[in-house]
């Protein structure tokens, strides 16, 4: 009788454990799904990061390049208007102001 309570308890014991051990891998098992998931979202939170920037500098880069030039169209037909004119009131303005626009530039 001893040694059936004692196989009784072995079994009940490892039946607790089994128990407890599968509802750690189950765990283990949401926990690897959700790691897996979150590495997912990341590379593609990083594609569309990248996406970004990419879009933001060709963005920046074009919109220097056509402001930049109609700029230099107008300074261009501003310092031939100095070139040819004689000091006046005018041409000071636009050498001040061309002179701006080089240190904005």
């Amino acid at each position: 009788m001893i040694f059936t309570l004692h196989i009784f308890c072995f079994f009940l014991i490892a039946g607790i454990l089994v128990a407890i051990m599968e509802r750690r891998l189950k765990t283990i098992f949401n926990l690897a799904l959700i790691s897996e998931a979150k590495a997912h979202e990341n590379e593609m939170l990083r594609r569309v990061l990248e996406e970004t920037i990419n879009i933001k500098s060709n963005f920046f880069a074009n919109f220097a390049h056509e402001i930049k030039t109609p700029l230099t169209l107008i300074t261009n037909h501003f310092n031939e208007y100095i070139k040819t004119n004689s000091e006046s009131f005018e041409k000071n303005v636009i050498k001040i102001n061309l002179e701006k626009g080089k240190y904005d530039f």
